[in-house]
């Protein structure tokens, strides 16, 4: 018997349209890699300019919260000054054609101990200032809060004092520096201890 002649098998071979279209699959393929990596990097090009975006709006949300809180802390210290300010010139300022209104200022300006203590020896010095004819005018020079001192603020205060009597016409002006603490007293802020420095 001679041997067969092999039957045309297609499974062996591609085809001519088999082989085109497999390589449309690979050229298709070679272009997909190209997108997904240039669609890799956008996704992370988005991604990075989304942390960023939100680092900025952290940064901004706390810069406001820190100038917030200064500004809040710069307006409580002006009050404390202006507090002080005031409250010295009420407790220096003294002229004894007015004595009675001029310690009720002082008294209506302080608290605590200090307040009883002034309360106390308010007659007698009237009384003094009546008989003394003194008169004293005080100009602030300067203030300063101490930093931290929310609790009980202290603050510093430089004035010039100028004082006369009946038999002096003008003395020479005296120069001084007090510290001042303050006290919540009802909810508003006054004098409760006077130390010269």
């Amino acid at each position: 018997m001679a041997p067969e002649a092999p039957e045309n098998d297609d499974t062996s071979a591609p085809s001519a349209a088999e082989a085109a279209v497999t390589a449309q699959e690979a050229e298709a393929a070679a272009d997909a890699r190209p997108r997904a990596r240039s669609g890799l990097i956008l996704r992370a090009g988005l991604a990075a300019a989304v942390v960023a975006i939100c680092g900025l709006l952290a940064a901004s949300g706390y810069l406001t919260w820190q100038h917030r809180s200064l500004t809040q802390v710069s307006a409580q210290h002006a009050e404390y000054a202006a507090i002080a300010r005031q409250g010295v010139v009420n407790l220096m300022t003294l002229d004894y054609a007015n004595a009675a209104e001029n310690v009720q200022s002082i008294i209506d300006s302080a608290t605590g101990d200090f307040k009883e203590e002034f309360e106390a020896q308010a007659d007698m010095l009237i009384e003094s200032l009546a008989q003394s004819e003194v008169r004293t005018e005080v100009t602030v020079n300067s203030v300063a809060v101490e930093p931290d001192s929310d609790q009980a603020p202290v603050v510093l205060v430089a004035a010039t004092s100028q004082a006369a009597n009946a038999e002096d016409a003008r003395r020479e002006p005296q120069r001084f520096r007090v510290a001042v603490t303050l006290a919540d007293d009802g909810g508003e802020f006054k004098i409760a201890q006077v130390e010269f420095v």
